[in-house]
């Protein structure tokens, strides 16, 4: 089995990798667009919204949730839904802005070219 070699490069370019898997699948924008279109939506209005299976969109879910570009929050009726983090969300932007004006800030602070 292959190993990956992500080690070779340096911590920026790794963030900035890790960063663009955030949003590197269509079901992962449309769960973004749909919370920031709605303010809140439950997890039966995405499987609604999103033609994949359960488990699937929960795995993209995760991701969103563990980057906290989506959060946890609660209806009236004591049901569970997710929002949108707006901050995170920009955050994540601004990152790859800067990355394509020519400088990366990331963890390891600024990497200019």
């Amino acid at each position: 089995m292959a190993q990956s070699k992500t080690y070779l490069f340096n911590l920026q370019l790794q963030e900035l990798s890790r960063l663009s898997r955030i949003l590197s699948h269509p079901a992962r924008i449309q769960i973004i667009e749909a919370v920031r279109r709605n303010r809140a939506v439950s997890f039966g209005q995405l499987k609604r919204l999103i033609p994949l299976g359960d488990s699937t969109l929960s795995r993209h879910l995760a991701v969103l949730k563990r980057e906290q570009i989506i959060l946890l929050t609660s209806f009236q009726t004591e049901k569970s839904g997710y929002c949108l983090n707006k901050l995170a969300l920009e955050e994540l932007l601004s990152r790859f802005s800067g990355f394509v004006d020519g400088e990366y800030i990331g963890r390891e602070g600024i990497l200019r070219e």
